[in-house]
């Protein structure tokens, strides 16, 4: 009888490839939906708690610059931020930013020649988001003062009189706020009138010195009401400007774009005499003759004008001044994009090369976006054109890049080519 031999490594059965199959597809299919909401979901909910935050305020600057840049190529002119409103600050405001705990800096530090440099754009947004910060640290810490008491009710006058004397203080500190002017008062109408006459009587009641024909226990029971309203009606005005300045702070607040379309002759005049100015007589091309007849030119036609009215429009410039707030920024659309690359099966390297060229890319048609917007709230305002340009055609239009760039990423890297080897076959 024959012996078997034994059986060699061709022979041994491999598994078979995985089948493509309706089940694998509705698996797969499922997965990716899942991972997608799921990241997509977090990536917006972090998205919206890291607003105002060091790392979202420097990314919106940067999209505020770009979008400057960007501008200014196709306009007249375009800047960011105003630094000449904080002059002669320089000092306290690099202090504050540095952690100084003062805010009210000596003189010294104030004084327009402390030999400081002027401000940068990026300095100047930081500071305005540190306000914005700090007044909605106050508000909240208002809040908590005009709450109601607490505790045991006070048995005797004495008791009562101290009871409200800490109400009281809580209710003026309430209306205190610090800002770059010095203290503010925050109240509602007609609440410093109650507080000077509050404070009147609560003194006469504690230093006995009320009119003979006066209830003490009368005035003490009016007091208790009124400043126990007034404590309630403060609340309430607070709990209403901290939902504001959190509107301002998540929605609103943003660096400041100041766009020229086009200069009126006003603002023309004063750029051509200025270069005259600097230009030699005898300059390369003849410049000089070419600005001393521009110059002629528009004073012509500021003379042709034939009544004020009509003057000040010629003057007038073509501008648009806007705020890059977190909404601009295109953080939830690119949050979306890397959810989509997230969810996608795909080796890890080919996910990371799809974030590193996605966004960029979507980052160049965000600036593009906000151009193209800056450019109509110049020429038509931030009137209807403006709104349906902003709110609906760049809306859908961006979602469809979103998708175009993810697309691209599917059928380029993670399998090129592979919808037109199925066109082929």
């Amino acid at each position: 009888m024959p012996e078997s031999s034994p059986q060699t490594d061709d022979t041994v059965s491999t598994p078979a490839a995985p089948q493509d199959t309706p089940a694998a597809r509705r698996r797969g299919a499922v997965s990716f939906v899942a991972v997608f909401l799921v990241a997509t979901v977090a990536l917006l909910v972090l998205a919206r708690y890291t607003v105002n935050t060091p790392f979202v305020n420097w990314y919106l600057f940067q999209v505020a610059r770009s979008t400057s840049w960007a501008l200014g190529l196709i306009g007249e002119s375009s800047s960011l931020e105003d630094p000449q409103m904080y002059e002669g600050r320089e000092g306290s405001i690099r202090a504050a930013l540095a952690g100084a705990a003062a805010e009210e800096s000596s003189k010294e530090m104030r004084s327009p020649k402390d030999g400081q440099p002027p401000l940068t754009a990026y300095e100047v947004w930081l500071y305005r988001s540190l306000l914005l910060e700090r007044q909605s640290e106050q508000t909240r810490a208002a809040i908590q003062e005009t709450r109601p008491r607490e505790g045991v009710i006070p048995a005797n006058e004495p008791q009562r009189v101290a009871a409200l004397r800490n109400d009281f203080d809580r209710l003026a500190t309430s209306t205190r706020q610090d800002s770059p002017a010095g203290r503010m008062q925050v109240m509602p109408p007609q609440m410093g009138e109650l507080l000077k006459a509050a404070e009147d009587a609560l003194r006469q009641l504690e230093n006995n010195t009320l009119p003979a024909q006066a209830s003490r226990s009368a005035l003490l029971a009016e007091l208790e009401t009124k400043i126990a309203g007034a404590l309630a009606q403060q609340n309430e005005f607070l709990r209403a400007r901290a939902a504001q300045l959190s509107m301002q702070e998540y929605d609103r607040h943003g660096p400041t774009v100041s766009y020229v379309a086009k200069a009126g002759l006003a603002a023309q005049l004063r750029l051509a005499e200025a270069e005259l100015a600097r230009t030699p007589l005898a300059s390369h091309g003849n410049r000089a003759e070419q600005l001393r007849a521009q110059v002629e030119a528009l004073k012509a036609q500021r003379a042709a004008a034939t009544s004020p009215a009509e003057l000040a429009i010629l003057d007038r410039d073509v501008r648009f001044h806007f705020n890059v707030v977190p909404d601009c920024g295109a953080l939830p659309s690119m949050a979306i994009f890397v959810a989509a690359i997230l969810a996608f099966p795909a080796r890890l390297w080919k996910k990371l090369v799809g974030m590193l060229l996605g966004i960029p890319a979507l980052y160049i048609i965000n600036v593009a976006r906000l151009a193209c917007l800056a450019v109509i709230g110049a020429y038509w305002g931030n009137g209807k054109e403006f709104e349906f340009a902003h709110e609906y055609v760049w809306q859908a239009v961006y979602i469809i890049f979103v998708v175009m760039v993810w697309l691209l990423w599917v059928e380029l890297l993670v399998r090129p080519g592979g919808i037109w080897r199925k066109k082929t076959a």
